[in-house]
């Protein structure tokens, strides 16, 4: 399965640089990951951004891959449940998973039906940068739950 990571910003900060090279060296084989960044134009109003960015982003997408969207309107769910998700689209024959983050602003919702799936990954706000570092960390944990590696404390 090839996974995307396709962000709406570049990564900045260095120790969380770091923290995801850590998360990146643990995944294998069907697992690994590609990360694409996608900046904003920064001379944009906060709606242009919104309106015009999914379009760019989704570009870095292709058409048969199945799009979750982390949005904090998404749906809230256990890494459980989601891999049971990816392992369900794996039986059907997906062989593509992009996870989405917008910039800044965030994603226009008007752009949410492109998605095959809103995922809230906490009630929490947190930068953008932060929620890449846990969507990595999710994708890390997927491949133990596919591996049948023992999951945290079970």
């Amino acid at each position: 399965m090839k996974i995307k990571l396709i962000c709406g910003f570049k990564l900045k900060q260095e120790e969380l640089f770091q923290l995801e090279q850590s998360y990146l060296k643990r995944l294998k084989n069907e697992y690994r990951l590609e990360i694409v960044e996608v900046p904003y134009t920064k001379n944009q109003s906060a709606d242009e951004i919104k309106s015009r960015h999914p379009a760019e982003l989704l570009a870095k997408s292709s058409p048969s891959a199945f799009k979750v969207l982390l949005a904090e309107d998404g749906k809230s769910m256990t890494t459980n449940q989601l891999a049971s998700i990816v392992d369900e689209k794996k039986l059907t024959g997906l062989n593509e998973l992009h996870f989405f983050i917008g910039g800044p602003y965030g994603i226009a919702k008007d752009a949410y039906p492109l998605f095959n799936l809103k995922l809230n990954i906490s009630l929490m706000t947190f930068t953008a940068e932060f929620c890449r570092l846990i969507i990595i960390e999710q994708i890390y944990r997927l491949q133990c739950i596919s591996l049948g590696v023992p999951y945290h404390k079970e």
